[in-house]
């Protein structure tokens, strides 16, 4: 046998060896533990809390004193303020301040205690001498009383003359009304003040705090004792100087802990204890357990919900695969959604049924678009097409299957429907029902096939209207430099995904979702002073969706472009004719990112019923929430 043949005989055995060394390599195996651990996470997906009788104390109820306060007093209406001149000898007051009453326009009243106001009396008025040239009326007014010991009040537009004995009795008149309504006040509105501790057990003791502190009324401050410092009436002084101006203004306000109250606040006042995490309200019996009921309908378990995402890189092609091989059921219609089609941007069922299309406005130029189902015999239009086969995974019967609609992928809407090109970069959104097994059987299918890569899949618990994100990528350091010396930031370049469920009517939920993909630019042409351009990529969205639905985000392109020289060596390098020998090619490949979010409400965790034990002796009535002393 010659040379040849061995080789060839070589060549086959060592082929053999090859193959067979090749079968026997097995796939990498999971770490025991780690699949131990993620199929316990699969199983215990938690509850919602339960709720729980909530620990009330009163205390006995006692009379608790309360200050009291006066109103403001309103600014007495102005004199008038016009030139006057006055020349009168041996003339009687009265007639003096008639006289300046008809020449400034005012209405005035006199005293029937001044001497000369009435007939009877006219021959023992009092005399005044007056000479005033050009002056101020209400400086004459107040001058001319001032000397004679006199007094005015205003009283909206009368003007009322006083004398000293009149204004003192005056000042009696008001503490006696006042005294009166105090007294009325007292009886009507001092009850018996209790307080009352009460547990925060789920809502923030903060916000419970503000949502109260609202519903009493706000604090307020008085004189100690409630004393006045009374001195007797002076000559020229007004009456509002010694007492109130109107028997509104004069009534003392009794006011409860919480200080004075508008309308519809109750008489309360709340303190936070940080300590036990409680609230303390001290109120007449009647407003503390109006508080406690409210606090039981605010301070309520929510439900919490489990947010499962995952995200996958994939090129384009794969993407449009999974929106046409994803399908479902509707009021017994099976369909079927393909990727959009040139120019049309609407979808039909025969069911009549509608399927959503959120689209979202992104940074990059991503516009927003609706797609909507419209009941017809065939699609003849429109980025749907209806089918009666059973060519896809159905939901009854043999295989795995979704539960609901199925949802495509519309990253290849084109120029006539978003005006965004052959290949649309938009952020968009769907949702609807795939069926947790059916998703994660496919893509972990696609993965090992390596069609796609799963960058993450985490499964996040978090209660109603709090939020929860998940954030993976690297600090990109930066240099700069100034006057004061080199300084090195930081900038972040992650992909992050943000939810806040709301839990709507126990079966939908209203879900907020911000996307945020920043990225490094891997081509170094474009790098400043070798500090890489990071590409900012955001959007937010907000829509309701069924309890179990899930929702797609597409539209996060990035395109890689690898630069590759080829030639002869050595002739490549010739100078002028190198060129004919060597060449350059630019190769672009596009990855599609696809975010798959199953929001899941979690239920209430069932308690098992205790059987009764024989002979036992039956458990007394639960206490209940409130309980009264």
């Amino acid at each position: 046998m010659g040379a040849r043949g061995w080789i060839k005989k070589g060549g086959a055995c060592l082929l053999a060896v090859s193959l067979a060394a090749a079968g026997c390599v097995k796939k990498p195996q999971k770490d025991a533990f780690i699949q131990h651990w993620d199929v316990q996470a699969q199983k215990s997906e938690g509850f919602s809390p339960n709720p729980h009788p909530r620990k009330v104390e009163f205390s006995k109820a006692a009379i608790t004193a309360r200050p009291e306060e006066k109103a403001e007093a309103k600014p007495p209406r102005a004199l008038p303020k016009l030139k006057v001149t006055l020349r009168m000898y041996d003339t009687d007051l009265v007639a003096v301040i008639r006289a300046m009453a008809r020449a400034a326009n005012q209405n005035v009243v006199l005293s029937s205690s001044i001497p000369g106001s009435t007939g009877a009396g006219q021959e023992k008025g009092l005399k005044v001498n007056v000479n005033v040239v050009d002056a101020p009326w209400d400086e004459t007014f107040t001058s001319l009383l001032s000397s004679n010991g006199l007094a005015y009040s205003v009283e909206g537009d009368i003007i009322r003359v006083l004398t000293l004995a009149d204004m003192e009795q005056q000042q009696k008149l008001k503490e006696a009304k006042n005294r009166m309504a105090a007294e009325s006040v007292r009886a009507k509105d001092l009850e018996p003040y209790t307080t009352a501790r009460v547990e925060i057990n789920y809502a923030e003791l903060s916000k419970i705090y503000a949502t109260l502190s609202g519903m009493c009324g706000s604090a307020s401050t008085a004189m100690p004792g409630g004393q006045e410092d009374k001195q007797g009436a002076q000559p020229g002084q007004t009456l509002r100087d010694i007492t109130p101006t109107s028997a509104t203004d004069d009534t003392i306000k009794i006011h409860g802990p919480g200080g004075m109250r508008r309308p519809g606040q109750l008489n309360c006042s709340v303190v936070p204890d940080q300590h036990s995490n409680s609230i303390i309200i001290q109120a007449p019996q009647a407003d503390a357990e109006k508080l406690v009921a409210l606090i039981e309908q605010l301070d309520k378990p929510r439900p919490q919900v489990k947010l499962k995402a995952f995200i996958v890189q994939t090129d384009r092609e794969t993407a449009q695969q999974l929106g046409v091989q994803w399908g479902g059921l509707l009021k017994n219609s099976n369909f079927q959604l393909s990727p959009a089609q040139a120019g049309t941007i609407a979808s039909t069922t025969t069911s009549g049924s509608t399927g959503a299309n959120n689209g979202s406005t992104t940074t990059t130029g991503g516009t927003a678009g609706t797609t909507m189902a419209s009941t017809t015999t065939a699609a003849n239009a429109g980025n749907a097409s209806t089918t009666t086969t059973n060519n896809m995974t159905p939901i009854f019967g043999g295989g795995t299957s979704g539960q609901g609609f199925a949802i495509n992928n519309p990253a290849n809407l084109t120029t006539a429907a978003t005006g965004l090109g052959a290949a649309g970069t938009g952020l968009n959104f769907l949702f609807g029902k795939i069926g947790e097994n059916v998703l994660e059987a496919q893509l972990t299918a696609l993965a090992e096939e390596n069609k796609i890569k799963i960058l993450s899949n985490p499964t996040i618990t978090t209660m109603e209207n709090l939020s929860a994100f998940v954030e993976n990528g690297k600090d990109i350091p930066y240099v700069s430099t100034s006057q004061n010396g080199t300084n090195v930031q930081f900038a972040h370049a992650t992909l992050k995904l943000e939810m806040l469920p709301h839990v709507v009517d126990g079966t939908n939920l209203r879900m907020k979702i911000v996307v945020k993909d920043d990225q490094v630019d891997p081509n170094q042409g474009n790098w400043v002073q070798g500090n890489p351009p990071i590409y900012k990529r955001e959007t937010q969205s907000n829509l309701v969706v069924e309890d179990g639905d899930t929702i797609v985000i597409s539209g996060l392109t990035r395109d890689t472009v690898t630069d590759a020289n080829s030639g002869v060596p050595f002739l490549r390098d010739i100078p002028g004719l190198g060129w004919a020998f060597k060449a350059k090619s630019s190769d672009i490949h596009r990855e599609e990112m696809l975010i798959f979010i199953t929001p899941v409400i979690l239920q209430e965790k069932p308690v098992a019923p205790v059987p009764p034990v024989a002979g036992a002796i039956e458990p007394p009535v639960a206490m209940a929430a409130v309980q009264r002393p």
